[in-house]
């Protein structure tokens, strides 16, 4: 059984953009891979080994493999392969963990979850053997949504899941910059799907709007009023937002007498209840989060990443 800790990464910064799901050769630009020679899917430029792993054009994983105390060049193929700046933060790691890490063998690595990327690692002697890949986290890890909630095919085999906080104003930049765009024009072999991720300690009205949302699809509109709540913000700052709410279900042409009850008797309470307890389940802190498939963007405002996201799904 692999060992499996948690990477605590501390103000962060992007370093570059990231090269897993990109295609080789933009890999191979990368400053910090200058003097590598290619020959296959080996990179080397003799004191350090890049294995590739390609699923087509693209880089789906890469192992890297050289000398234990060379931390300086290992952080830059890191943070190149990544995206991350996690030099400093791996060397941190590796110091305070050596004893794991000289148990760790390549069939038993130390596994490390880090951002959007899973590392293992093991060492031979001084050599030390990193490999990264995007973490890929089972269909059955996700909550089943009511069909209500999907936008495309609902059975679609390919989901893109918005782990979203109708308050959030990076949620808002999200959805009417590109989202609400996009989802009309999705791939037939595309989903997307909405998972409510209310965030009630900073955004008060996070709650009642996921609740009203709920009342929504109830009567088919789900998507309407989505597109209506992150449109109209004026229920934001109000202590209480039923009024506003029940403007924008007549605005949908929602039966507004249903919705009104539907919404003052909190009829949906365990549903978003039960949304929060499944973003905790995968470790979800802030919104938006985007998954596709089973891979977690780290850019969801860039259409190119979906589309490399579905080439390594198909």
């Amino acid at each position: 059984m692999r060992l499996h800790l948690f990477l605590t990464l501390t103000l962060l910064l992007p370093y570059a953009s990231a090269q897993i799901a990109q295609p080789v050769s933009v890999l191979m630009a990368q400053p910090a891979l200058q003097g590598f020679k290619l020959e296959g899917n080996t990179l080397s430029n003799g004191s350090a080994t890049l294995t590739l792993e390609r699923k087509g054009d693209l880089l789906k994983a890469a192992t890297v493999k050289l000398a234990a105390s060379d931390t300086v060049q290992m952080g830059k193929l890191l943070n190149a392969l990544t995206g991350y700046n996690f030099a400093e933060p791996l060397v941190n790691f590796l110091k305070q963990n050596n004893t794991p890490l000289e148990a760790a063998t390549a069939v038993k690595p130390l596994s490390v979850n880090a951002e959007e990327y899973t590392l293992s690692f093991y060492k031979q002697k001084d050599v030390l053997n990193l490999s990264v890949s995007l973490t890929q986290i089972p269909e059955s890890s996700f909550r089943k949504l009511n069909p209500s909630l999907i936008k495309g095919r609902v059975d679609a085999p390919i989901a893109i899941r918005v782990y979203s906080d109708f308050q959030c104003p990076y949620c808002q930049k999200l959805e009417s910059e590109f989202l609400l765009a996009y989802a009309r024009k999705l791939p037939k072999d595309v989903r997307l799907e909405f998972h409510h991720v209310p965030l009630e300690q900073i955004h008060p009205n996070a709650r009642p709007s996921a609740e009203a949302s709920e009342c929504a699809a109830e009567q088919k509109k789900f998507w309407e009023y989505h597109e209506a709540l992150f449109v109209d913000r004026s229920w934001m700052p109000s202590k209480d937002p039923s009024g506003i709410f029940n403007e924008l279900a007549k605005k949908v042409k929602l039966n507004t007498r249903q919705f009104s009850a539907c919404f003052s008797s909190r009829k949906y309470k365990s549903v978003v209840d039960a949304a929060l307890e499944a973003a905790g389940r995968l470790g979800i802190r802030g919104t938006p989060t985007v998954y596709v498939g089973g891979y977690k963007l780290g850019n969801a405002y860039d259409p190119a990443a979906y589309e490399r996201l579905y080439k390594l799904l198909r």
